[in-house]
């Protein structure tokens, strides 16, 4: 890579705080120097008292004109030292990281089987378990209307379609965890510029939810006896499930990197399985009654009721 595309890429950087570190390594290389750019540096010295006091915008902007107008000035023995010297600051940086986390990976690797699994993989699956019991209280407490809306059968087929619509979302909620996880440690995602990150991942959930609920809402609806009703409620379901699974395979990764200082690997999975079983679930058996009753459940066959009345033709028969 040329010096120039080095340097044009150290200047596209808008964090005031390396601004402040180049334009220091800067004034140590100018008095070294010394002769030629001697008048650089004391306009380099005013130029740092008039940005101290502006946004970081204007500090930025500032900032690196000076450094470029410096930068044409010297020879390319100079530039070459100049950008030994900003690197140098951001690799010293970057190796901490580095031994910190490669210190962590070997201690994983030196634990016994029991050590692996004990105490914080076991109190994350513990956290697990805590989180999907609403999943629980949702599907026994919310089935009764639900199937007394739509009758035995439909409602078997529409909780057979509950670990379908669970196993596609949480195959999203993995891409997008894995792949945010994969820039975080090539350091494509930074606390500056995580947002533009989150919101693309979050619209590419929203294409992939689209695709599925509309593939699994067709099979819903051959399978349902070609009813609309039903296959509407099930690419529904999977939409807001997609989304949500997308949402939370994202943000889990971020949360735990830049925020708690954990490994995510072990503690994204928690809040991402627990938070999209809860929102499939919901999705699949309190939005559906509600989804139903708006389109209309359609007829029920008499021999196919659920509840009181099933209860009362088993008695008289």
């Amino acid at each position: 890579m040329k010096l120039s595309n080095i340097f044009t890429w150290i200047s596209a950087q808008d964090e005031a705080a390396d601004e402040h570190v180049r334009i220091v390594n800067l004034q140590s290389l100018v008095h070294k120097e010394g002769n030629d750019y001697g008048a650089m540096e004391q306009q380099l010295t005013v130029q740092m008292g008039d940005d101290s006091g502006s946004d970081d915008e204007s500090h930025a902007s500032s900032s690196t004109a000076t450094i470029g107008r410096l930068y044409n000035w010297m020879d390319p023995e100079a530039r070459a030292s100049m950008v030994d010297s900003v690197f140098s600051t951001v690799r010293s940086a970057e190796d901490y990281e580095v031994v910190e986390e490669t210190n962590e990976s070997e201690l994983y690797r030196k634990s016994s089987s029991l050590q692996r699994a004990m105490p914080e993989r076991l109190f994350a699956l513990t956290i697990t378990l805590l989180l999907e019991i609403p999943v629980l209280m949702m599907v026994s407490g919310g089935s009764d209307a639900l199937c007394g809306l739509i009758g035995r059968s439909r409602y078997q087929l529409l909780i057979g379609f509950l670990p379908l619509t669970s196993a596609i979302s949480g195959n999203v909620g993995l891409q997008a965890s894995t792949l945010t996880t994969r820039a975080i440690s090539h350091s494509h995602i930074t606390v500056k510029d995580f947002r533009l990150w989150l919101w693309t991942e979050v619209a590419a959930a929203i294409y992939l939810g689209t695709s599925m609920g509309a593939m699994l809402g067709s099979i819903a609806y051959v399978a349902s006896g070609f009813d609309f009703a039903f296959g509407t409620t099930i690419c529904i379901s999977q939409l807001l499930s997609v989304v949500t699974a997308g949402l939370t395979g994202t943000v889990a990764p971020l949360l735990f990197s830049f925020l708690f200082k954990r490994d995510s690997g072990k503690w994204g999975g928690p809040l991402e399985t627990a938070i999209q079983d809860i929102v499939g679930s919901f999705a699949m058996v309190i939005i559906s009654y509600y989804i139903l009753l708006v389109l209309g459940p359609g007829p029920i066959d008499p021999s196919d009721v659920c509840g009181p009345q099933l209860v009362a033709d088993l008695s008289a028969a």
